[in-house]
């Protein structure tokens, strides 16, 4: 009797669970808000800069010839053929080959060779150096009219306060040379410049043996460039 109480207390099926409660679709106003905020959260972001990049060589690796370069720029920018036309945002890639930009410093005076005679000049000959020659004392004159007593020299002024191991006559150092040609300048076409205007994205350059600087730089359908803020130099070494 017991036992047949107990079976009909069970229940004939699984517990009665009550169904969840439907979410209710966002408003309009809901909406317009959350895409507000999400245009702040953007707005805030920094922006990155524009720049280009060698993905496949790293500054300082060393290589084998041909070196295989890959280019690239950032998303924003297109590479176009430079028969596509002026473009904003647009152009193509060049690729310079131990080149500095044009404003470097002129390269050193090479120096005179051993034994190399000098050219007849305010420096005469080798040697030349007695009276009436170049190079050496005025010839003796007839005598003029007493000289004037030489002028007290003056006292100097206080020398201009420097920091500690500079000194008032030095001349400032020259800045480096910049590793690409400014803003709207022309880009040359010679054997250290390359110029890729079928909008190619990688080349194989055959360098001899040796350290060699390669920079890449972005440039209009005109050849201009776009500045340094588009360029990128590396240095390898070609075993």
């Amino acid at each position: 009797m017991r036992l047949a109480a107990r079976l009909s207390q069970r229940p004939d099926g699984p517990p009665h669970v009550p169904p969840p409660q439907a979410r209710a679709a966002p408003t309009a106003a809901q909406r317009v808000a959350s895409l507000a905020a999400a245009a702040c959260v953007l707005a805030g972001a920094p922006a990155q800069a524009a720049s280009v990049s060698f993905p496949s060589l790293k500054d300082g690796a060393t290589v084998s010839s041909p070196v295989h370069v890959d280019f690239g720029v950032s998303p924003d920018y297109a590479v176009e053929p430079a028969a596509a036309g002026l473009k904003d945002k647009s152009g193509h890639f060049h690729l310079f080959l131990d080149a500095e930009a044009s404003c470097a410093s002129p390269p050193p005076r090479p120096a005179r060779r051993p034994g190399a005679r000098r050219a007849p000049g305010c420096h005469g000959p080798r040697g030349a150096t007695g009276p009436g020659r170049p190079g050496g004392p005025p010839a003796p004159g007839p005598p003029g009219p007493p000289s004037a007593p030489p002028a007290r020299p003056r006292p100097l002024a206080d020398p201009p306060k420097t920091s500690p191991g500079h000194s008032p006559h030095s001349r400032p150092p020259r800045p480096a040379a910049p590793p690409a040609d400014p803003e709207g300048e022309a880009i040359p076409f010679d054997a250290q410049h390359l110029h890729f205007g079928k909008a190619q994205t990688s080349a194989d350059v055959e360098l001899g043996k040796g350290k060699h600087t390669l920079t890449l730089q972005f440039a209009n359908a005109l050849h201009e460039s776009y500045g340094p803020g588009l360029a990128k130099q590396v240095t390898v070494t070609v075993n």
